[in-house]
Formats: structure tokens, C-alpha cells, sequence
């Protein structure tokens, strides 16, 4: 029977860039779970770590700092990740109609749609 070889699997192998970088955390938010997404705020962390210190590698090895990586951060742990990475966190709503607008009042038939101060 032929001996089977396993290699290491890095992600941050293929994240060279910051711009693959942020691809790759907006398809996780976009679809990812919470595991998903701080996984990727951890693997993302890696990356950039990477790719700003690649001049200062010795012996082909790179001495990341200590990321939390578990679907157990804090709302302050998360968003603190995400301020590391240089983005900030924003919030859309999730379907293309105003979120201003209200569903037709059953009294009067009028479309309600309140003002922004």
C-alpha cells in the first residue's frame, strides 16, 4: 500500500496581498457563520501580519503574535480584531428597500415614511 502524504494547509499562504485579504473577509461575513467569521478575522490578522513583516523573515519562518481565534469573542474582542485589520465595522440593512419606510397602514392605506433628524 502507497503511504499516504498530508501537507499543511495554510490560507494565509494565498493571502499575499491586502486586497486578497479583504476579499476574503468580505465573503466571510457575507457567508460565513460566527466560527466562520472570527476564524477568518484570525486568519486575516496572520495574513497582514505577513505580508507588512515578509522582509523580516529569518530562516523561512514567520513568529506571529498570539491571535483568540473561537466563536466565544467578546463584542469588544471582535470589534478590537477588526480595528486591528485597519477596517471598520458598518451596517446595512439586509434587503434593498428603504428601512425607513414602513408596510402600508391598515387604517388609512397610507404609506408611512418618518423623517431623519
Amino acid at each position: 500500500m502507497e503511504e499516504l502524504k498530508i501537507s499543511r494547509w495554510d490560507a494565509t499562504d494565498y493571502l499575499k496581498t491586502h486586497e486578497k485579504i479583504k476579499s476574503y473577509l468580505e465573503i466571510t461575513f457575507e457567508h460565513g457563520e460566527i466560527f466562520d467569521i472570527t476564524g477568518a478575522l484570525c486568519t486575516a490578522a496572520k495574513a497582514k501580519y505577513r505580508v507588512e513583516n515578509e522582509n523580516n523573515v529569518t530562516d523561512g519562518k514567520i513568529e506571529y503574535p498570539e491571535f483568540k481565534e473561537n466563536e466565544n469573542m467578546t463584542v469588544m474582542e471582535f470589534i478590537n480584531a477588526i480595528n486591528e485589520l485597519g477596517y471598520k465595522l458598518t451596517l446595512a440593512p439586509k434587503s434593498a428597500h428603504n428601512i425607513y419606510e414602513t408596510e402600508e397602514n391598515e387604517n388609512d392605506g397610507k404609506i408611512i415614511t418618518p423623517e431623519v433628524a
